[in-house]
């Protein structure tokens, strides 16, 4: 029942690829799970059938991740790749899109602190094949984003994770949502970003109803430049996390759903600020690239690509914020 939900469109919309979390789906249960699958499609499974699901067993019922293809989706080619890797918490295909090539990455993260430090930093040790766009999701079981991420945060640093963080430097990705993340002084702003992005519900006793944003979308730049639109949608059948959709299309394309934040040039009031930054960052890749080699350098550069753009956005936010607090000074001086 729970299967076919996958199978279906809603409002005329295709599903290319869908990563599931939390499967449950046992190693004896994995190959009646890709004929199922197969079969809501009319397809058969084995021998030489394309392949439409992936699945990694779950433990004890615990974990279990899975992707499924849709057969007529523009994901084409799919294949398993770092095999070696998966488990109850981890898988990875590959394939192409519009020819060209793309790394889905499925995690679904231990709620216990100790373990979900000890996977990111597992993980992290990853080295990821070379040439492909990346494109990381799932629930990683953590925020990272102080009151943006949670309605409800008991301080700053309490839900975040530094294996995380770890991870996402190593693999050179980003937060999906990085240029519509608010100010938290700007509460409607945050409220806004609450209800539109929040995927889990839940409820803190004498405190009421919270949600937080758990599932979240990671991309290299390279897939930056694919990303159109990125929205929640209604939870399928026996989920209790709202799901998180992305739509890709090629920068090539003149059709764009999504305009991307403007990084540069900057605001006049933050110019000097991100001179600086920049200069500052510029020198210190400078530095660090001497010794490396083509490869390393390749993926510094990568790596650089993406800081720069998150610190330029973080610097003129900041920049703003001073900016806007001088104001309220002076007017609390004139009355």
């Amino acid at each position: 029942m729970w299967l076919r939900s996958f199978a279906s469109q809603e409002a005329g919309v295709r599903k290319d690829l869908v990563l599931l979390q939390e499967t449950h789906v046992e190693k004896k249960e994995r190959e009646r799970a890709v004929k199922e699958y197969a079969a809501k499609w009319g397809f058969r499974s084995g021998g030489l059938c394309e392949q439409l699901s992936w699945w990694s067993s779950s433990k004890d019922r615990k974990g279990g991740v899975a992707c499924l293809i849709h057969p007529y989706g523009g994901f084409k080619h799919a294949q398993p790749v770092l095999e070696e890797h998966w488990s109850p918490y981890f898988m990875a295909i590959q394939g192409h899109i519009d020819g060209v090539e793309f790394l889905l990455l499925n995690v679904y993260a231990p709620h216990v602190v100790a373990e979900r430090e000890r996977f990111y930093r597992q993980l992290a040790r990853i080295e990821l094949p070379a040439g492909a766009k990346v494109l990381l999701g799932g629930d990683f079981n953590c925020t990272q984003e102080y009151r943006v991420d949670r309605s409800y945060a008991q301080g700053p640093g309490t839900h975040k994770s530094a294996g995380l963080d770890t991870l996402l430097g190593n693999w050179c990705l980003e937060d999906a949502l990085l240029s519509e993340i608010p100010e938290v002084e700007d509460v409607p702003a945050l409220h806004h970003f609450h209800t539109a992005h929040h995927t889990y519900r839940y409820n803190i006793p004498g405190k009421g109803e919270a949600t937080s944003r758990l599932d979240r979308w990671y991309l290299s730049s390279a897939a930056m430049e694919w990303l159109r639109k990125i929205e929640v949608i209604p939870p399928v059948h026996k989920a209790d996390h709202r799901g998180v959709q992305i739509w890709l299309g090629s920068p090539t394309d003149p059709v764009r759903i999504r305009k991307p934040a403007q990084i540069f040039p900057a605001p006049h009031y933050a110019v000097q600020a991100v001179r600086e930054l920049t200069l500052k960052q510029i020198s210190d890749l400078g530095a660090r690239v001497q010794d490396m080699s083509v490869a390393e350098s390749a993926k510094a550069w990568e790596c650089f690509k993406l800081r720069i753009a998150k610190d330029t956005l973080r610097t003129v936010r900041d920049t703003r914020k001073r900016r806007r607090n001088s104001y309220k000074q002076r007017l609390k001086r004139l009355l």
